[in-house]
């Protein structure tokens, strides 16, 4: 595949899930820097900013798709490891989305590093992923309303949305399961 006379390699050397160029009828290996279709960096009241978080959701969303494949593996009934799985699903879908749009934005792929994951009691992972998934949804909120390209806000407002039923499935799970946390407690 060519785009511009130079070949280009449709699938990310470090993406686990699969091609990240392509969609939405633009061309394989995104758009160059600055080429952005629009305004380019007008359309975000702070460019490097969000490159700069678009890049740590990236790192986030790959770790969490890790970390509740093993959390599903310890998971004590079938009904938490469904939604734990769900979870695990649209992580992944969120990754591909944002590795597609950081190379859409900036004509580079996105560096990934590979997690260490250590998978704590069943109860405290969950307690651990519902925090992490307000605090998701918080960043994407702030990503949303950083720009003024629609493509971009409506590819934050599905992960937001996303991750905030996530927090909702965990808190479920997180009660099904019958987790007591002392720390909240008065001493």
């Amino acid at each position: 595949m060519f785009y511009r006379g130079l070949p280009i390699n449709p699938y990310a050397a470090n993406n686990p899930y699969g091609p990240v160029g392509g969609s939405g009828g633009y061309p394989m290996g995104g758009y160059p820097a600055g080429a952005y279709p629009g305004s380019g960096h007008m359309m975000f009241s702070d460019f490097n900013k969000f490159i700069c978080d678009l890049a740590t959701a990236i790192n986030d969303e790959y770790e969490a798709a890790k970390f509740y494949t093993e959390l599903a593996a310890i998971a004590p009934c079938e009904e938490a490891r469904d939604f734990i799985i769900h979870a695990r699903d649209d992580e992944k879908k969120h990754y591909s989305m944002f590795c597609r749009l950081y190379l859409e934005l900036t004509g580079r792929q996105p560096v990934v590093a590979e997690p260490h994951i250590k998978t704590p009691a069943f109860c405290t992972g969950v307690m651990e992923s519902v925090k992490d998934e307000l605090e998701a949804a918080e960043m994407y909120r702030e990503m949303l309303l950083a720009t003024t390209s629609m493509k971009v806000r409506d590819i934050m407002f599905v992960a937001m949305t996303d991750e905030m039923e996530h927090a909702t499935r965990f808190t479920f799970v997180y009660s099904m399961a019958d987790c007591h946390v002392d720390e909240c407690e008065a001493d």
